[in-house]
Protein backbone atom coordinates (compact mmCIF):
# COMPACT_ATOMS: atom_id res chain seq x y z
CA UNK A 1 0.00 0.00 0.00
CA UNK A 2 1.12 3.46 -0.60
CA UNK A 3 2.01 5.90 1.76
CA UNK A 4 -0.79 8.27 2.79
CA UNK A 5 -0.57 11.34 0.98
CA UNK A 6 -1.48 15.22 2.54
CA UNK A 7 -4.28 17.32 1.28
CA UNK A 8 -5.86 20.18 1.38
CA UNK A 9 -8.76 22.10 0.34
CA UNK A 10 -8.93 25.63 -1.12
CA UNK A 11 -12.34 27.52 -1.02
CA UNK A 12 -13.85 31.26 -1.60
CA UNK A 13 -16.81 31.77 0.37
CA UNK A 14 -19.41 34.65 1.15
CA UNK A 15 -21.83 34.80 4.51
CA UNK A 16 -21.82 30.94 5.23
CA UNK A 17 -21.80 31.13 8.73
CA UNK A 18 -24.66 28.92 9.16
CA UNK A 19 -22.60 26.23 6.84
CA UNK A 20 -19.15 26.62 7.12
CA UNK A 21 -18.24 24.67 10.61
CA UNK A 22 -19.72 21.69 9.27
CA UNK A 23 -17.94 21.84 6.32
CA UNK A 24 -14.87 22.67 7.97
CA UNK A 25 -15.58 19.63 10.38
CA UNK A 26 -16.46 16.64 7.52
CA UNK A 27 -13.70 17.59 5.61
CA UNK A 28 -11.10 17.46 8.85
CA UNK A 29 -12.74 13.92 9.12
CA UNK A 30 -11.65 13.27 5.68
CA UNK A 31 -8.49 13.60 6.61
CA UNK A 32 -7.88 17.23 5.16
CA UNK A 33 -4.86 19.13 7.03
CA UNK A 34 -4.50 21.73 5.90
CA UNK A 35 -7.63 24.83 4.39
CA UNK A 36 -7.28 28.09 2.82
CA UNK A 37 -10.07 30.62 2.61
CA UNK A 38 -11.15 33.20 0.34
CA UNK A 39 -13.20 35.46 2.34
CA UNK A 40 -15.67 37.47 -0.54
CA UNK A 41 -16.60 40.43 1.67
CA UNK A 42 -18.79 38.41 4.42
CA UNK A 43 -20.89 40.66 6.30
CA UNK A 44 -21.91 37.65 9.01
CA UNK A 45 -19.53 35.53 11.27
CA UNK A 46 -18.66 33.21 8.75
CA UNK A 47 -14.70 34.13 9.40
CA UNK A 48 -15.00 34.15 13.25
CA UNK A 49 -16.28 30.68 13.12
CA UNK A 50 -13.86 29.48 10.70
CA UNK A 51 -11.06 30.77 13.06
CA UNK A 52 -12.27 28.90 15.95
CA UNK A 53 -11.31 25.80 14.15
CA UNK A 54 -7.50 27.04 14.08
CA UNK A 55 -6.20 25.57 17.05
CA UNK A 56 -7.14 21.55 15.31
CA UNK A 57 -6.11 22.41 12.00
CA UNK A 58 -3.93 24.32 9.39
CA UNK A 59 -6.34 26.87 8.43
CA UNK A 60 -5.68 30.44 6.96
CA UNK A 61 -8.53 32.94 6.16
CA UNK A 62 -7.74 35.62 3.83
CA UNK A 63 -9.54 39.10 2.32
CA UNK A 64 -10.56 38.45 -0.98
CA UNK A 65 -12.48 41.38 -2.62
CA UNK A 66 -14.62 41.13 -6.13
CA UNK A 67 -12.54 41.40 -9.03
CA UNK A 68 -13.88 44.33 -12.04
CA UNK A 69 -14.69 41.47 -14.50
CA UNK A 70 -17.58 39.41 -12.35
CA UNK A 71 -17.37 36.64 -9.73
CA UNK A 72 -15.97 34.05 -11.80
CA UNK A 73 -13.37 35.60 -12.15
CA UNK A 74 -12.84 36.41 -8.78
CA UNK A 75 -12.60 32.75 -7.98
CA UNK A 76 -10.67 31.78 -10.64
CA UNK A 77 -7.94 34.05 -9.30
CA UNK A 78 -8.48 32.89 -5.48
CA UNK A 79 -7.77 29.03 -6.94
CA UNK A 80 -4.68 30.43 -8.34
CA UNK A 81 -3.61 32.29 -5.33
CA UNK A 82 -4.16 29.53 -3.38
CA UNK A 83 -2.72 26.38 -5.35
CA UNK A 84 0.45 28.96 -5.41
CA UNK A 85 0.71 29.20 -1.56
CA UNK A 86 -0.28 25.39 -0.97
CA UNK A 87 2.51 24.31 -3.58
CA UNK A 88 4.92 22.34 -1.90
CA UNK A 89 2.57 22.04 1.26
CA UNK A 90 -0.11 19.53 0.45
CA UNK A 91 0.41 17.03 -1.89
CA UNK A 92 -3.41 17.43 -3.86
CA UNK A 93 -5.51 20.39 -3.16
CA UNK A 94 -9.22 19.79 -3.83
CA UNK A 95 -10.98 23.26 -5.28
CA UNK A 96 -14.78 23.20 -3.51
CA UNK A 97 -17.50 25.41 -2.95
CA UNK A 98 -19.00 25.32 0.63
CA UNK A 99 -21.82 23.60 -0.47
CA UNK A 100 -19.65 20.58 -1.72
CA UNK A 101 -18.51 17.52 0.40
CA UNK A 102 -15.99 15.29 -0.84
CA UNK A 103 -14.75 12.00 0.40
CA UNK A 104 -13.70 8.45 -0.14
CA UNK A 105 -16.45 5.87 -1.35
CA UNK A 106 -15.15 3.34 0.76
CA UNK A 107 -14.71 6.41 4.23
CA UNK A 108 -10.94 6.06 3.76
CA UNK A 109 -9.30 8.68 4.52
CA UNK A 110 -8.41 11.02 1.62
CA UNK A 111 -4.58 10.78 1.77
CA UNK A 112 -4.92 6.89 1.62
CA UNK A 113 -7.14 7.30 -1.18
CA UNK A 114 -5.05 9.31 -3.41
CA UNK A 115 -1.71 7.81 -2.55
CA UNK A 116 -3.16 5.02 -4.67
CA UNK A 117 -3.41 6.60 -7.65
CA UNK A 118 -0.98 5.70 -10.46
CA UNK A 119 1.93 7.96 -9.83
CA UNK A 120 1.60 10.15 -13.21
CA UNK A 121 -1.84 11.05 -11.75
CA UNK A 122 -1.83 15.19 -11.27
CA UNK A 123 -5.72 16.00 -11.36
CA UNK A 124 -8.50 13.96 -10.58
CA UNK A 125 -12.00 14.98 -11.73
CA UNK A 126 -14.66 14.09 -9.17
CA UNK A 127 -18.30 13.57 -10.44
CA UNK A 128 -20.91 15.60 -8.58
CA UNK A 129 -24.05 13.93 -7.25
CA UNK A 130 -26.85 16.60 -6.98
CA UNK A 131 -29.35 16.95 -3.99
CA UNK A 132 -32.31 18.38 -3.46
CA UNK A 133 -34.83 20.17 -1.26
CA UNK A 134 -36.65 16.90 -0.08
CA UNK A 135 -39.59 19.02 0.09
CA UNK A 136 -38.29 20.99 2.72
CA UNK A 137 -39.56 24.56 3.03
CA UNK A 138 -37.17 25.88 5.76
CA UNK A 139 -34.00 24.71 7.49
CA UNK A 140 -34.43 23.07 10.62
CA UNK A 141 -30.83 24.07 11.78
CA UNK A 142 -29.36 20.12 11.69
CA UNK A 143 -26.55 19.62 9.50
CA UNK A 144 -26.58 19.75 5.65
CA UNK A 145 -25.69 16.36 5.39
CA UNK A 146 -28.38 14.80 7.77
CA UNK A 147 -31.43 17.33 6.46
CA UNK A 148 -30.75 16.15 2.67
CA UNK A 149 -30.68 13.03 1.87
CA UNK A 150 -33.07 12.73 -1.50
CA UNK A 151 -30.20 12.76 -4.53
CA UNK A 152 -30.32 12.67 -8.51
CA UNK A 153 -30.27 9.33 -9.95
CA UNK A 154 -26.75 8.06 -11.42
CA UNK A 155 -27.55 8.93 -14.69
CA UNK A 156 -29.16 12.84 -14.06
CA UNK A 157 -27.41 15.04 -16.39
CA UNK A 158 -26.41 17.31 -13.83
CA UNK A 159 -23.35 14.41 -12.97
CA UNK A 160 -21.24 14.99 -15.69
CA UNK A 161 -20.35 18.06 -13.85
CA UNK A 162 -16.99 17.55 -11.68
CA UNK A 163 -15.00 19.36 -9.60
CA UNK A 164 -11.06 18.74 -9.36
CA UNK A 165 -8.23 17.52 -6.47
CA UNK A 166 -5.04 18.61 -8.38
CA UNK A 167 -1.47 18.62 -7.56
CA UNK A 168 -1.09 21.85 -6.51
CA UNK A 169 2.17 22.51 -8.27
CA UNK A 170 1.32 21.16 -11.76
CA UNK A 171 -1.48 23.86 -11.97
CA UNK A 172 -0.86 26.64 -14.33
CA UNK A 173 -4.19 27.76 -14.43
CA UNK A 174 -7.87 27.20 -14.46
CA UNK A 175 -10.16 26.80 -17.45
CA UNK A 176 -13.28 27.32 -15.14
CA UNK A 177 -14.02 26.74 -11.27
CA UNK A 178 -14.27 22.76 -12.12
CA UNK A 179 -11.11 22.81 -14.36
CA UNK A 180 -7.54 22.83 -13.77
CA UNK A 181 -4.80 23.50 -16.25
CA UNK A 182 -1.55 21.46 -16.07
CA UNK A 183 1.99 21.69 -16.71
CA UNK A 184 2.41 18.16 -16.76
CA UNK A 185 0.66 14.48 -15.50
CA UNK A 186 -2.41 12.61 -16.16
CA UNK A 187 -5.92 14.27 -15.67
CA UNK A 188 -8.45 11.34 -14.55
CA UNK A 189 -11.68 10.72 -13.52
CA UNK A 190 -12.21 9.26 -10.31
CA UNK A 191 -11.99 5.75 -11.47
CA UNK A 192 -8.09 6.78 -12.72
CA UNK A 193 -9.43 6.16 -16.52
CA UNK A 194 -8.16 8.80 -18.05
CA UNK A 195 -10.40 12.01 -18.95
CA UNK A 196 -11.86 12.15 -21.95
CA UNK A 197 -11.33 15.96 -23.92
CA UNK A 198 -14.47 17.77 -21.77
CA UNK A 199 -16.56 19.49 -24.29
CA UNK A 200 -17.18 22.25 -21.63
CA UNK A 201 -14.44 23.14 -18.85
CA UNK A 202 -15.60 20.12 -15.70
CA UNK A 203 -17.95 18.70 -17.97
CA UNK A 204 -17.44 15.16 -18.58
CA UNK A 205 -18.85 12.89 -20.63
CA UNK A 206 -18.48 9.88 -18.33
CA UNK A 207 -19.75 10.12 -15.37
CA UNK A 208 -17.46 7.73 -13.18
CA UNK A 209 -17.86 6.33 -10.10
CA UNK A 210 -14.98 5.76 -8.53
CA UNK A 211 -12.58 5.77 -5.19
CA UNK A 212 -13.87 9.52 -5.01
CA UNK A 213 -17.19 10.91 -4.22
CA UNK A 214 -18.70 14.65 -4.20
CA UNK A 215 -22.23 15.58 -3.12
CA UNK A 216 -23.48 19.01 -4.12
CA UNK A 217 -26.05 20.89 -1.70
CA UNK A 218 -26.91 23.00 -4.41
CA UNK A 219 -30.65 23.38 -3.39
CA UNK A 220 -31.34 23.20 0.25
CA UNK A 221 -34.62 24.50 1.74
CA UNK A 222 -36.72 27.15 0.02
CA UNK A 223 -36.00 29.54 2.67
CA UNK A 224 -31.84 28.74 2.74
CA UNK A 225 -32.40 29.04 -1.69
CA UNK A 226 -33.89 32.52 -1.09
CA UNK A 227 -30.83 33.92 1.42
CA UNK A 228 -28.86 32.50 -1.46
CA UNK A 229 -30.11 34.89 -4.27
CA UNK A 230 -29.93 37.52 -1.61
CA UNK A 231 -26.48 36.67 -0.99
CA UNK A 232 -25.19 37.29 -4.70
CA UNK A 233 -27.79 39.81 -5.39
CA UNK A 234 -25.17 42.39 -6.18
CA UNK A 235 -23.00 40.22 -8.30
CA UNK A 236 -22.84 38.44 -11.79
CA UNK A 237 -24.58 35.04 -10.06
CA UNK A 238 -28.03 37.25 -9.95
CA UNK A 239 -28.72 35.77 -12.95
CA UNK A 240 -27.93 32.33 -12.30
CA UNK A 241 -30.54 31.66 -9.38
CA UNK A 242 -33.58 32.48 -10.00
CA UNK A 243 -36.84 31.13 -9.09
CA UNK A 244 -36.67 29.09 -12.94
CA UNK A 245 -33.34 27.31 -11.25
CA UNK A 246 -34.68 26.23 -8.42
CA UNK A 247 -38.00 24.75 -9.66
CA UNK A 248 -36.31 23.17 -12.90
CA UNK A 249 -33.60 21.33 -10.81
CA UNK A 250 -35.68 20.37 -7.74
CA UNK A 251 -38.42 18.61 -9.42
CA UNK A 252 -36.03 15.81 -10.59
CA UNK A 253 -33.23 15.35 -7.72
CA UNK A 254 -35.44 14.31 -5.62
CA UNK A 255 -35.35 10.64 -7.10
CA UNK A 256 -33.45 8.18 -5.03
CA UNK A 257 -32.13 8.11 -0.65
CA UNK A 258 -29.05 8.40 -0.24
CA UNK A 259 -27.59 8.62 3.19
CA UNK A 260 -24.25 7.75 2.65
CA UNK A 261 -22.76 10.88 4.88
CA UNK A 262 -24.76 9.81 8.01
CA UNK A 263 -22.25 7.89 9.63
CA UNK A 264 -20.45 11.42 10.36
CA UNK A 265 -22.58 12.86 11.94
CA UNK A 266 -21.99 12.43 15.75
CA UNK A 267 -18.18 12.95 14.85
CA UNK A 268 -19.46 16.50 13.11
CA UNK A 269 -21.35 17.54 16.15
CA UNK A 270 -18.86 16.73 18.73
CA UNK A 271 -15.94 18.77 16.35
CA UNK A 272 -18.52 21.50 16.46
CA UNK A 273 -19.21 21.38 19.55
CA UNK A 274 -15.32 21.61 20.12
CA UNK A 275 -15.22 24.65 17.83
CA UNK A 276 -17.45 26.38 19.89
CA UNK A 277 -16.43 25.71 22.86
CA UNK A 278 -13.35 28.28 21.68
CA UNK A 279 -15.44 31.06 20.18
CA UNK A 280 -18.85 30.47 22.27
CA UNK A 281 -20.72 30.63 19.56
CA UNK A 282 -24.85 31.22 19.18
CA UNK A 283 -26.95 28.22 19.46
CA UNK A 284 -28.61 26.64 16.41
CA UNK A 285 -31.92 28.16 17.47
CA UNK A 286 -30.43 32.01 17.61
CA UNK A 287 -29.11 31.08 14.20
CA UNK A 288 -32.28 30.41 12.87
CA UNK A 289 -33.78 33.16 13.81
CA UNK A 290 -31.10 35.45 12.16
CA UNK A 291 -31.87 33.89 9.48
CA UNK A 292 -35.46 34.69 9.93
CA UNK A 293 -34.76 38.28 10.39
CA UNK A 294 -33.12 38.67 7.27
CA UNK A 295 -35.54 37.05 5.43
CA UNK A 296 -38.00 39.46 7.28
CA UNK A 297 -35.88 42.31 5.87
CA UNK A 298 -35.92 41.42 2.87
CA UNK A 299 -39.40 40.93 2.28
CA UNK A 300 -39.79 44.62 4.09
CA UNK A 301 -37.41 45.58 1.32
CA UNK A 302 -39.18 44.45 -1.43
CA UNK A 303 -43.01 45.89 -0.26
CA UNK A 304 -41.01 49.46 -0.25
CA UNK A 305 -40.05 49.99 -3.78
Amino acid sequence: MAAEVSVGVCAILKNEADYVEEWLAFHMLQGVGRFILYDNNSSDDTCRRATSFAKHVDLQIIHWPDSAHGFECTQLLAYLDGARRLAGLADYVAFLDLDEFVFASDYRPLGQVLANFPADTAAIAVNQRLFGSAAQPSSTGDLVTSRFTRAAAPDHPEGHWFKTIARPDRIVGFDSAHMVALNSGAYVLSDARPLPRPQYPGHSSIVAEGALRLHHYMLKSRQEFELKKLRWSGQDLRDRYTDAYFNLRDISINAVCDERLQPFASRIHEMMRRARADGMWPSATLRREGVQRQLDGKDQRHKSF
